[in-house]
């Protein structure tokens, strides 16, 4: 009944399979409806035995489908990754839904209705590394070959990112993406159901959807300017966007705002002068919250991918607060702004490279101690930090000269004022190994009596917030910043064990 049915009134018949009403004899006739070429037909008949698998004949059903038993076994039994992709149909609209299952061992078919272009897409995968075959169940009736967007999706990303995407575009096997039409329309039906339609427009090869939405890293820039125009924070953020560019080619802040909604603005944090903190403000501590809203936007905006934050600067103190909010469990490079531009200087995407700047050497290569203040009584020690070009000594004697403290300063044997870039030095760790220094310093000062740190910092950007983020809470201390008052060559900007500076992670 069912089948002839079908042949004079399809939507009838159709929706008697979707609510299941069905008697015996209908449901033998199921079998025979496999024959037909209607995708959502095939996709109700085998929704009704996967929900009422006690009718489920596999013989008969795999002879008619020319599907061996063990592929029946799976798509009947196991949970399939669904991919969703827009079909137009009569100029209307419509989701349609892969529902792809994966093989270890090679099968003869990859859908009910062979479609002959799905072989791109196993070559495709082949040129990946992955060895699975698949197959593949729709669940509306459509035409051409923009379904294999969606496809190729579903087997190369993580399940969790499919669910608010539409899919759609041509694929070939060297995973090359090709255009197809009524984006407009597509467009309209991702907006009414809230989700992205990712199109040629968007990613031109499958490599850069596995950038933006597999499981490989993700490159964030982020930049801290000072006293600049906000068209010139725009521009110095082109400029970190350039440098990922140079290792990823197709790498857009465009593209990180359509997968991820971050904007520019949400990676840039820009500061007018920060005047000596008060009682009632500090405004220092309050640039350093707003980087920790900054920061967990970007996170939280990017959830579950590994996400490589690339920073620059522009106040070295401010920095090492930086530093210490970020803390030293998330990857991050570090980038020193020189001649207009900015230079990769520390690299710690890697988790070893993290760890690195916390080791502790055996003995100072780069760097040397200078006792500037001998005081055997003193409880409390100051160190003067002289990798930049200033000379901090003179300023940070006259500013505790009445106090009680020991002073020291800390500098670079060579380099003073002229650390290398890694690309003209042999050295490319030489940015990190000082960082590893100077915390080394600071951990053997630890053991001694001191009970409070006055750190005066003349050292790159790049180097303070890389030392924050080893330091930490390591220390009690307290940052300082340079005056512009004569008489008071420094002021206090924040204490590191400030709450407001724990590390979000």
């Amino acid at each position: 009944m069912i089948k002839e049915l079908y042949k004079t009134n399809r939507e009838i018949a159709l929706n008697l399979v979707k609510d299941e009403q069905l008697n015996v004899e209908d449901i033998e006739e199921l079998y025979e409806l496999l024959r037909e070429e209607d995708n959502e037909l095939l996709f109700a008949i085998y929704n009704f035995f996967n929900k009422n698998p006690d009718y489920l004949d596999f013989e008969k059903f795999s002879t008619i489908t020319n599907l061996p038993a063990f592929v029946l076994h799976k798509i009947f039994i196991e949970r399939p990754i669904k991919a969703k992709f827009p079909v137009v149909n009569n100029h209307q609209a419509q989701i349609a839904t892969a529902y792809i299952f994966k093989f270890d061992k090679e099968i003869p078919k990859n859908s009910f209705l062979e479609k002959y272009e799905l072989s791109k897409i196993k070559k495709l995968l082949k040129t990946k590394g992955i060895s699975k075959d698949f197959f593949v169940i729709f669940d509306k009736n459509f035409k051409g070959k923009s379904y294999l967007l969606a496809v190729a999706s579903g087997l190369v990303l993580p399940e969790y990112t499919l669910d608010g995407f539409l899919f759609t575009g041509e694929v070939n096997e060297e995973g090359e993406i090709y255009p197809v039409g009524f984006i407009e329309k597509k467009e309209m039906l991702a907006k009414k159901h809230n989700l992205k339609l990712i199109t040629y427009g968007d990613v031109y090869h499958i490599d850069e959807l596995i950038y933006y939405l597999g499981d490989i890293p993700i490159d964030i820039p982020f930049l801290h300017l000072s006293n600049k125009p906000l068209e010139e924070a725009y521009i110095s953020l082109e400029k970190l966007e350039n440098k990922i560019k140079e290792k990823i080619k197709f790498y857009s802040l465009d593209k990180i705002e359509k997968f991820f909604e971050l904007k520019k603005e949400d990676l840039i944090l820009t500061t007018e002068y920060l005047s000596k903190p008060d009682k009632d403000e500090n405004h220092w501590i309050e640039t350093i919250k707003e980087f920790e809203e900054k920061l967990k936007k970007i996170y939280t905006k990017i959830p579950r991918k590994k996400r490589i934050l690339h920073f620059a600067g522009s106040i070295s103190s401010l920095a090492f607060g930086f530093g210490i909010k970020l803390g030293a469990k998330k990857p991050v490079v570090v980038y020193h702004y020189q001649a207009d531009d900015y230079y990769e200087v520390i690299d710690l995407s890697d988790e070893n490279e993290i760890r690195k700047i916390k080791h502790i050497k055996d003995k100072l290569e780069i760097l040397e101690i200078k006792n500037l203040n001998e005081n055997k009584n003193a409880k409390e020690i100051a160190i003067a930090l002289w990798i930049a070009s200033h000379n901090p000594y003179g300023d940070v004697l006259r500013f505790s000269e009445d106090k009680n403290w020991k002073v020291i300063g800390i500098e670079a044997k060579e380099f003073k004022g002229n650390l290398p870039l890694p690309k003209n030095f042999s050295n490319k760790d030489l940015w990190i190994e000082v960082v590893r220094e100077l915390y080394t310093v600071l951990n053997n000062l630890k053991s001694e009596k001191y009970e409070k740190f006055h750190l005066f910092l003349s050292s790159p950007v790049a180097i303070s917030f890389a030392l924050g983020m080893a330091v930490g809470h390591f220390i009690n201390g307290s940052v300082y910043n340079i005056s512009k008052d004569k008489d008071i060559p420094y002021f206090k900007i924040f204490d590191i064990e400030d709450k407001n500076l724990h590390s979000l992670f």
